[in-house]
């Protein structure tokens, strides 16, 4: 038997164990300890050179980058 995987199932794959979708996305402190537990390793940003899930990304539900202003009052 031959199975193929393609690169959308596989992005698609991604995107569900990162949380990087709506209805998966973290919302409580719980959800952020789970998703942590879970992947066991991640980053809190992402990184381009680096393939990990991120916390960023799994608070967001999405793959979204990092602003690049911030306000630190």
């Amino acid at each position: 038997m031959n199975s193929t995987l393609t690169r959308e199932a596989l992005l698609e794959a991604r995107a569900e164990r990162y949380r990087q979708r709506s209805h998966l996305r973290v919302r409580t402190k719980e959800d952020a300890l789970d998703f942590l537990n879970d992947a066991g390793l991640c980053l809190l940003f992402s990184a381009s050179d680096i393939e990990l899930p991120s916390l960023w990304g799994a608070l967001c539900g999405e793959d979204r980058p990092v602003p690049s202003h911030h306000d630190n009052r």
